[in-house]
């Protein structure tokens, strides 16, 4: 059953099969010696269950959350007129730098097929606003008062025409503009597809459409985007490995793609016979046992999907009130814990959203006073109000950062982490930054997406080198994009 296929860097061991290659990720590396890094030492490790293989292909993405009148960002950050630090505030004109995995020129500075340990310079995109990652491609949007306002610029991998430039030339290693819709106001990345959001409140995406991501009934894929039938009026979009998201005015979540451990949230799985055994739904659904709750926010994991809920909307959720601003739920994959309701496995999958529990409250409390959650391959963050991280779900490279490799099945606390104001999740890493302007990173580190110089594997938090006045940031799986205010380093 392909729905679970080990990662692209078991695959990629099996030379000659260039198109499964080409559907699950990137090839085995070569390391540019000028960027050739030294191993830093490694922490023992301590498991606490056994690990399967990951069931799919590497992604990590991040949240998207509502705006009036549409959402401006996805995984970074939304312009704001008031020039302070915040999660929504992204001064004009800034560059955008990355770092890690370059397997396909993803980190778009005019090279591929090596790693980059600490930033360097995306050529081409100055005054970028917004940021997202894929397995192996990479998405920024322009500000609306620039000559190409609103319009998306793609690097990368473009096996299945995700760069949205009407090829699938295999890779680009600098941006291009992607045809189709201007005054984008928001975008998301899927493995190997692209979503965008307009003004108007419509959806557009590209690339991959195995298992019905794009949302037109079929599993045609496409390098040009098209508009998502049945959905309209949206303020927000987020996107998983092969599942998309939605979120409507009055706080409904709509989604479409593939389903095969409920990760649409629509209280059961779906065959739709893309590949033997492959489920999904082609078309935009409503995720009805949210009907009545306000959602705030909402953000794809691998196979999993998180959202903020408006506690004012759930006066009956626990016995006494919530804070401001939210409160998390989950649903979908729950193999390592990562929908952080204190049940893993297998079978512990959850069709239906659940709620992800408080560690510091009673029994049946939520966690509550959430800004922000963000969702990797099978583990997720949340940014509480105060600046604090927690986090949840698989461990074994030490992406939680509570200095363990244990798998956590509710929110722990990242270690020495505070003053937080964004979060992003790669497939096995994380990433956040503070209201200094500096960017913390953890997890896997051996293809250089923690950006600290070093191949070492992490479980705490380490300053990204040589980077400071950053505004936002972005994870794809195996690479890291962060949004400077300026162009100088």
């Amino acid at each position: 059953m392909l729905s679970r296929r080990v990662p692209v860097q078991t695959l990629a061991i099996l030379g000659g099969l260039a198109l499964l290659l080409a559907q699950l990720g990137s090839p085995l590396l070569s390391v540019d010696p000028a960027q050739a890094a030294p191993a830093a030492p490694q922490p023992s490790r301590s498991i606490e269950v056994s690990k399967p293989l990951p069931r799919e292909a590497p992604h990590g993405l991040a949240v998207a959350r509502a705006a009036e009148p549409v959402a401006t960002s996805t995984a970074t950050a939304t312009p704001s007129p008031v020039p302070t630090m915040t999660p929504t505030s992204v001064p004009s004109l800034g560059a955008t730098w990355s770092w890690g995995d370059n397997a396909y020129g993803q980190l778009g500075d005019g090279t591929s097929g090596n790693v980059r340990y600490s930033p360097v310079l995306v050529s081409d995109v100055v005054g970028m606003r917004a940021m997202a990652g894929g397995s192996a491609h990479s998405l920024a949007l322009s500000p609306r008062f620039l000559s190409t306002g609103g319009a998306v610029w793609a690097w990368g991998d473009n096996s299945y025409g995700q760069l949205g430039d009407g090829t699938t030339v295999i890779s680009r290693s600098t941006p291009v503009q992607a045809s189709g819709p201007t005054s984008v106001a928001a975008i998301a990345a899927g493995a190997y597809y692209s979503l965008a959001l307009t003004h108007d409140g419509t959806v557009w995406d590209w690339g991959d459409n195995t298992y019905g991501q794009l949302g037109d009934g079929s599993s045609t894929s496409r390098s040009t985007p098209d508009k998502v039938t049945g959905v309209t009026g949206v303020t927000a979009i987020a996107a998983g490995w092969y599942h998309s998201l939605a979120l409507k005015p009055g706080g409904t979540v709509w989604a479409w793609g593939k389903n095969d451990v409920g990760q649409l949230g629509t209280s059961t799985t779906e065959t739709c016979g893309a590949w033997p055994g492959s489920a999904c739904g082609r078309t935009p659904v409503q995720v009805t046992s949210l009907a009545g709750l306000v959602v705030t926010a909402i953000s794809g994991g691998g196979q999993h999907t998180l959202t903020i809920l408006s506690a004012a909307s759930i006066p009956t959720l626990t016995p006494t009130p919530l804070p401001s601003p939210g409160v998390a739920w989950s649903w979908g994959d729950n193999n390592n814990g990562q929908l952080g309701d204190g049940t893993y496995g297998y079978g512990a999958d959850r069709l239906s959203p659940v709620q992800v529990s408080n560690p510091s409250a009673s029994s049946g409390q939520a966690l509550s006073g959430v800004a922000t959650v963000t969702g990797g391959s099978q583990h997720s963050l949340a940014l509480r109000s105060d600046g604090t991280v927690w986090a949840w779900g698989d461990s074994y490279y030490g992406q939680i950062g509570d200095g363990t490799f244990v798998d956590r099945h509710t929110p722990v606390q990242v270690s020495s982490l505070t003053g937080v104001v964004a979060i992003a999740a790669g497939e096995f890493h994380s990433l956040a930054l503070k209201d200094d302007g500096t960017v913390w990173a953890w997890g896997r580190g051996e293809q250089g997406q923690l950006g600290d110089g070093f191949t070492a594997t992490r479980t705490a938090p380490v300053r990204v080198s040589g980077l400071a006045g950053v505004v936002a940031i972005a994870a794809g799986a195996n690479h890291s994009l962060a949004l400077r205010s300026d162009g100088t380093l």
